[in-house]
This record gives structure tokens, sequence and C-alpha cells, in this order.
């Protein structure tokens, strides 16, 4: 066994959190701008009444599900555990 394999997996426990968390960011700001155009948000800055906010969280965990899925998906072990270190890189 080489030294090389366990820095392989570092690598890409990292690079499938970063996609993951990609796969969750990018998304969000697609339709935060969209909603924001369409005027289903009010202008940056200005108070947001509760139902937009309840769209908001709503899909925000929808993406960020599928984020975590995603990151699951790439990691080279223990996918729940990478799973959860994105998630809690998001609350942070």
């Amino acid at each position: 066994m080489s030294n090389s394999q366990p820095q392989a997996h570092i690598g890409r426990s990292v690079l499938a959190v970063f996609v993951g968390i990609l796969a969750t960011v990018i998304p969000t700001l697609i339709v935060d701008t969209i909603l924001h155009k369409t005027g289903f948000f009010p202008p940056l800055g200005q108070w947001t009444p509760s139902g937009p906010l309840a769209v908001a969280t709503a899909y925000r965990v929808v993406f960020g599900i599928f984020g975590s899925y995603i990151v699951a998906l790439l990691a080279p072990n223990r996918p729940m555990g990478h799973a959860l270190i994105s998630g809690a890189i998001g609350v942070v």
C-alpha cells in the first residue's frame, strides 16, 4: 500500500464536499435572482413578508438535500459522514 492512497481519499473527500456545496449554492442563487427580478421577493435590503420567506426556506431545503446527495455519491467512503460535514458547513 502506498502513501498516495490516503492522500487521494482526502482529495476526493474535499472535492465531494466542495461539489456538493456548489450543487446547493448555485441553484439557490439562481432561484433567488429570478424571484427578485420577477418581484416575488422585494429588492435587497427591504423588509420581506413571511410568505416569500417560507417559499425560500422550502426550495433551499430541497436544494440542500440535493447537495447532500451529490456529496454522498461522490464520497470515496463514509458517504453519510461526508454529507453531514457539508450540512454543518452549510449551517455555518
